[in-house]
């Protein structure tokens, strides 16, 4: 069954005077799906965010919700809820205040107002803070409130910008699964934006990928992670190392041409891989060190030597040295500086773009 589109955002542009921010961005979001805006700073996906909400103008372009056009309506027309970066609490008020400040600007009686706030405290784990001062909670609890205040209005549309920002490290791994366990618990359609990797990857059920005021790549985790429509969404999913070659599909799969620092290889061929002279890229952990002389018959082996070891845990991240150039591996082996190693790289750890996709 296809979900009716409970967002639509058409060819929108966006600009701050004569710098153009957004340049004709087309998006659409399923009723009761939550996606991620994702890239680094300066990309335009907080614009967008903003654009959508109505804090920000429009150049050009439609913004639908439900099929109606919001493009030139205020904020609170618009039917939207946004979770700000700093939570936007009021300081002055409690939990219970601050989750039941948007009913009471609607006009709500006190009765629904509480049955509100107890419904949704007690979703949120809040239950027995309601009348504590939010400024004497924790950033967790804080996010919660903030959270619960947007929840308690009912929004067709969900906004989060960088939500989990403020937080510590262990805190945000916690509350990240607790908003999309409560964002599928309610059916809520959610947009999120965030810088972090992990982050849009955990939450979200596509990713949009930005840059330049544009969108580079829009699927599921799995497909922006595993199958990079360009170089730059390959770096910018993880696959950071980076070496140039020659290749050319045959009918046994891709040739490789011998290197400076890699001899002749095949590999198995698979759609989507430019050839000629290309630039491919890699993850750390998908590639492995094995012994000099090692053989395989799949992938590729590159000559080098162990410039710098570290132990973040669970494996170890070695920096290596081949040619002019330099890698970064992870590898459960442990070895030392100086050792003489190979990069195995798989046939599936490599992603295969001209040479100019780069820029």
């Amino acid at each position: 069954m296809v979900l009716p589109e409970m967002l639509d955002v058409e060819a929108l542009s966006v600009a701050y005077g004569a710098n153009r921010v957004l340049h004709g961005v087309s998006l659409s979001v399923p009723k009761g799906e939550m996606i991620a805006l994702l890239g680094s700073s300066g990309c335009g996906k907080t614009t967008l965010l903003r654009a959508i909400s109505g804090f920000t103008a429009v150049e050009s372009g439609i913004i639908r919700l439900a099929g109606r056009d919001v493009t030139k309506l205020p904020p609170e027309k618009r039917d939207t809820g946004m979770v700000f970066q700093s939570y936007a609490l009021w300081p002055h008020m409690t939990v219970a205040q601050n989750i039941g400040y948007g009913l009471k600007l609607r006009g709500k009686s006190k009765s629904d107002i509480a049955a509100a706030v107890t419904r949704l405290t007690g979703m949120l784990g809040l239950a027995g803070l309601e009348q504590r001062p939010v400024t004497q909670l924790s950033g967790g609890q804080r996010q919660r409130v903030a959270l619960g205040r947007v929840l308690a209005i009912n929004p067709s549309l969900l906004l989060l910008d960088e939500p989990l920002s403020n937080l510590d490290a262990r805190i945000r791994l916690k509350v990240r699964h607790e908003i999309k366990a409560i964002q599928r618990e309610l059916g809520l359609t959610a947009v999120m934006v965030t810088h972090d990797r992990e982050e849009a990857m955990v939450m979200a059920d596509r990713i949009v990928v930005m840059a330049d005021g544009r969108i580079s790549q829009i699927g599921t985790p799995e497909d922006v992670y595993l199958r990079p429509a360009s170089a730059f969404v390959a770096r910018f999913m993880g696959a950071e190392n980076h070496l140039r070659m020659t290749a050319r599909r045959g009918d046994g799969g891709i040739a490789v041409a011998a290197g400076p620092a890699n001899g002749p290889a095949m590999l198995a061929d698979r759609p989507g891989l430019a050839m000629g002279v290309v630039d491919a890229f890699f993850r750390a952990e998908a590639a492995t060190l094995v012994d000099l002389g090692h053989e395989t018959r799949n992938g590729i082996l590159l000559a080098g030597r162990i410039v710098q070891s570290s132990y973040p845990g669970g494996t170890y991240r070695y920096a290596v040295a081949v040619g002019d150039d330099q890698y970064l591996i992870d590898d459960i082996v442990r070895r030392s500086p100086g050792d003489a190693v190979a990069v195995h790289l798989p046939d599936d750890a490599l992603y295969l773009f001209p040479p100019q996709a780069e820029a």
